[in-house]
């Protein structure tokens, strides 16, 4: 798994944040990002991706059932059956009221969640913004949908670099959902912990007895491989946290793949 893109982390509850040098923070950032990435079933965080799609054709697909339409709305006098074809020649299979097959006229599936979008080029030339929109259909999918007349390219050559100016089409854009404020909170916690460790101080990432006894008073304290083996750290907030984003300690977010519908080619050097 690669490690999560865009987790800020809040140190505010870390008296001694500004005490540790910027190399030990940046290892404690990575670290503590990373596990709670792992943890929280790998749902947050924002990676920059740059995708080169392939328009998906709009075809008409017909519902099977009847709808009583009057000679308005079809050809001929008296009730149809949708599809039809309307009085401007063209195919409908519209009926009740507020639903309708109809798509728009050029888009392209975007792999989400897509968090807003940085760059559209099309022969190496950048579409303007208002050109374009990000839709999300009834199915969950993220969609680039153009505007103003814009149509998608229906195929590209993937023999010419993703930067070519002839037959080629990319997609820069934030794929991921952000990290929400608690979760940058129990990341600055959880890393300010294992600073403290790294760095020979009192923590609670410490390894940890079983059983201690003091005034007579005995206390049993799970040990870290109990409370890796659950899934948390040992930080009451972290885990907390934890609990309420991922409480069946998924291993990633579900997917749905569809036969039907392939992936688009993903560029990593331009």
């Amino acid at each position: 798994m690669a490690a999560p893109c865009a987790w800020e982390i809040t140190t505010g509850c870390c008296d001694c944040w500004d005490t540790f040098d910027p190399g030990l923070q940046a290892n404690a950032i990575a670290w503590a990002t990373e596990i709670l990435a792992a943890l929280s079933g790998r749902q947050y965080g924002v990676c920059p991706i740059t995708v080169r799609p392939c328009q998906r054709v709009v075809a008409q697909t017909y519902r099977t059932y009847g709808v009583w339409t009057d000679s308005d709305y079809a050809v001929g006098v008296g009730p149809n059956w949708i599809p039809f074809i309307g009085v401007d020649g063209a195919w409908r299979n519209c009926g009740c009221a507020g639903w309708c097959s109809c798509a728009p006229t050029s888009q392209v599936w975007l792999p989400g969640p897509v968090n807003g979008v940085a760059e559209v080029r099309v022969n190496n030339v950048i579409v303007p913004a208002d050109e374009y929109r990000v839709d999300i259909a009834n199915d969950g999918h993220f969609w680039l949908v153009g505007e103003k007349g814009r149509v998608w390219p229906e195929c590209q050559s993937f023999d010419e670099p993703a930067a070519g100016t002839t037959n080629t089409f990319t997609v820069t854009y934030g794929r991921g959902k952000e990290v929400p404020a608690a979760g940058k909170i129990a990341a600055g916690a959880l890393a300010c912990e294992y600073a403290k460790l790294c760095r020979g101080d009192d923590c609670v990432l410490s390894p940890q007895a079983t059983s201690i006894t003091r005034d007579g008073v005995t206390y049993t304290i799970m040990s870290q491989d109990d409370v890796i083996s659950r899934g948390q750290t040992g930080i009451a907030s972290v885990d907390l946290w934890l609990r309420s984003v991922n409480p069946n300690q998924l291993a990633s977010r579900p997917r749905v793949w569809s036969p039907d519908m392939g992936t688009p080619r993903m560029t990593v050097v331009a």
